[in-house]
């Protein structure tokens, strides 16, 4: 039986047709292109799902055997469409499409419009089209487009040159009639540097903690603060300092919901950063949603990579996402399901550039402390806690033996229907107590994510524990990967009148401190050691016993 003229002319058009099949031809043996079936005796041979003539397109995926089948069946009636996939080494059954997607025996042309012609597969014939239409490769192949409700699904299987596999492509548009940017179909492939980039982000962070921070059977709480720099160096970093608390801060790299942050606030949080072991996180561009590919990797990625431009000297590897009832990004956001981390484009970059992402699993309010990282872990947002509410979170991670991180928005702190200030100072003091009785650990977000409760263990970069004067010199802490970057607390026993003010140093950053009336102090004196220091030097100006530099 003779091919149905309209078919053979569309196969002799396109660039990357084949030849005709015969009966003895070997279907997994086939190179991509689109083959002739001139017979049903042949197609039935084959095992092709009709036994009537048509057209068998076969689309190889990547190198490791996997591919598409689409089979255009000529029936009597009209024609039929299948596809089978071969993934694995498995190979599924026909399927046949329903009589809404068919194949359009017109080829596209320079001038279509893709938001607008009907659901089916058409051939890309040459590469002027390709280009003309914005397709992702500049090449012949298939263009599919599925209907999804008032949107669609867009598919481009481009076809290569000889023998080098073809590349597939997808892309929705929208309820909104907006396009994505074209992706790879699966995802982050084999030759994506996604999972070996977030691999080596991982290492470098628990590098820099000296592998798991040890809290000896105890629970750890993280403290947080988002956003509102100015409130937080002038209203919150006094009372952490006077503490020596270490803290996280999550930032925007541009503004806060329209108002933009003065450049010079990200060299003062480099700074106080360094010099009182805080830590800084992505938050984001600017606290808003983002819609497209093209907008959510700005807002996310553009912004990480800003951030490490305006505060080169720490490092910034982890994203906390921004709240609120308007975030999506495209599906990511509550970031509260598996699929939201691998269904979306959004969930895909934050995974490809960070070492950690923090989220909303419900479940996560009380962490384990195993040492494990885990991504999308929750937090407190304490901004209108009471202080007896703050105190039971304190309380909780002393005797659950959990992790715990405590959230502040510092500009709410003060305000009416919020916080107290009189009532944050009580609760940083609540904590210090709880954490000089041995209670419970405090540490950085990143810090509390490798922490693990059954171990003493925690990285210490100090061989010497005592001097009169204490001094130390680390040499070459550039070569070695637990000292640039890290978060530390230098703690040490210091005896001396009392009254007596204290000097110590950890590099950059100096404290002073005041011996209490029982003549014995228990310092603490918290920093963030700078990407590029070539020297550490440590020190306190008086009798020093069991000296530690540990990670936090």
């Amino acid at each position: 039986m003779a091919m149905n003229a309209a078919l053979a002319a569309l196969l002799a058009g396109a660039s990357f047709y084949q030849r005709t099949l015969a009966a003895t031809d070997d279907m997994d043996a086939l190179k991509s292109g689109v083959y002739g079936v001139t017979n049903g005796r042949i197609a039935e041979r084959l095992g092709l799902p009709s036994s009537r003539p048509g057209a068998l397109t076969t689309v190889s995926v990547g190198s490791s055997g996997a591919l598409t089948r689409i089979y255009q069946s000529i029936e009597v009636s009209g024609t039929r469409l299948f596809l089978q996939s071969r993934l694995s080494g498995l190979t599924s059954a026909w399927t046949e499409v329903p009589s809404s997607i068919f194949w359009h025996d017109t080829a596209l042309t320079s001038t279509a419009d893709l938001a607008t012609i009907a659901p089916g597969v058409y051939v890309v014939s040459n590469v002027v089209v390709a280009r003309a239409l914005g397709l992702p490769r500049e090449r012949p192949g298939i263009f599919v487009k599925f209907p999804v409700g008032d949107g669609s699904i867009q598919t481009f299987t481009s076809m290569e040159d000889g023998d080098v596999a073809p590349i597939e492509f997808k892309r929705a548009r929208t309820l909104a009639g907006a396009d994505q940017a074209w992706a790879p179909a699966d995802g982050v492939g084999s030759n994506d540097p996604g999972p070996i980039r977030r691999s080596i982000l991982q290492q470098r962070l628990t590098a820099r903690k000296g592998g798991r921070i040890g809290t000896n059977g105890n629970g750890a709480i993280a403290l947080r603060f988002d956003d509102a720099p100015v409130e937080f160096r002038t209203r919150v970093l006094p009372e952490l300092v006077k503490r020596g608390l270490p803290f996280t801060r999550v930032s925007t790299s541009e503004s806060i919901c329209g108002t933009p942050i003065d450049p010079s606030e990200f060299t003062t949080m480099q700074k106080y950063c360094i010099e009182s072991g805080g830590e800084v996180w992505n938050h984001g561009s600017n606290h808003l949603n983002a819609t497209g590919d093209a907008a959510i990797e700005t807002t996310l990625i553009g912004a990480l990579q800003t951030l490490r431009v305006k505060m080169p000297r720490i490092p910034i590897d982890c994203f906390a996402p921004p709240g609120g009832s308007a975030m999506s990004y495209d599906g990511y956001m509550p970031s509260d399901t598996i699929a939201g981390w691998t269904d979306t484009y959004a969930g895909s970059l934050i995974s490809a550039y960070h070492a950690l992402a923090s989220g909303y699993f419900m479940d996560s309010y009380y962490r384990p402390i195993d040492g494990v990282l885990r991504d999308g872990q929750i937090h407190y947002s304490v901004d209108s806690y009471t202080l007896t509410a703050a105190k039971t979170l304190i309380d909780r991670s002393r005797d659950w033996k959990v992790g715990v991180v405590m959230m502040w928005h510092s500009n709410n702190i003060g305000s009416p229907g919020y916080m107290s200030l009189a009532d944050f100072t009580a609760t940083m003091d609540y904590l210090d107590a709880a954490r000089d009785a041995g209670h419970v650990m405090v540490l950085t977000k990143s810090g509390l994510a490798v922490a693990d409760s059954s171990t003493s263990h925690r990285d210490d970069i100090l061989t010497a524990t005592s001097g009169n004067p204490y001094s130390a010199t680390i040499l070459y802490p550039q070569y070695r990967q637990n000292i640039p970057g890290s978060t530390r607390e230098l703690t040490a026993t210091v005896t001396g009148a009392a009254g007596a003010t204290v000097t110590s140093m950890v590099g950059e950053s100096t404290k002073t401190h005041t011996i209490p009336a029982r003549g014995t102090l228990q310092l603490r004196h918290p920093a963030t050691i700078p990407n590029d220091l070539t020297s550490l030097k440590v020190s306190i100006d008086a009798t020093t016993t069991n000296a530690h530099l540990y990670a936090v």
